[in-house]
């Protein structure tokens, strides 16, 4: 019997012992945002990013830049998947500088976040709550054509 068959799976303790592959220090601060922002740029066909934003809640909003969470949704935006070797120096390698909006908002997840990427044609958002050991809520995705954002905004 094949032991590599999907019949058959091994069970690691270490996952749990050692969290997910990544860049820390927090897996629920820069693996889980990372995944979120890789996400939202898979969604929006892989584009490049011009320009980036993201909404940060609670807990997110006072620990962003000592928890690298801005260098992981750069790299997520610019395609670096959490174990690209490349994650670190994300923020020299973006054309672009992201954008922060803290918000403190007690209806809201302590580690929610609402990603919103431009591209030449598209506006992209990501929004999801950040649970734990570099895993999320379900996100909400909406991708917008560019003239059906400026539509939006001009009414």
């Amino acid at each position: 019997m094949d032991p590599a068959s999907s019949k058959y799976r091994y069970v690691s303790i270490l996952r749990q012992v050692l969290g997910p592959d990544g860049h820390g220090p927090s897996s629920s601060h820069t693996i889980a945002p990372q995944r979120l922002a890789y996400r939202l740029w898979q969604a929006m066909g892989e584009p490049s990013i011009v320009s980036a934003e993201v909404e940060l809640f609670n807990s997110f909003a006072t620990t962003w830049k000592g928890h690298c969470t801005d260098i992981a949704i750069t790299a997520g935006l610019l395609g670096y998947a959490p174990t690209n070797t490349k994650t670190p120096n994300a923020r020299n390698d973006s054309p672009w500088k992201l954008k922060r909006k803290p918000k403190t908002d007690e209806n809201r997840h302590d580690n929610a976040l609402v990603i919103h990427a431009r591209t030449a044609t598209a506006v992209g958002t990501i929004e999801a709550n950040s649970i734990g050991g570099g895993n999320t809520s379900t996100p909400l995705i909406t991708i917008t054509p560019i003239a059906a954002a400026s539509a939006k905004e001009n009414s």
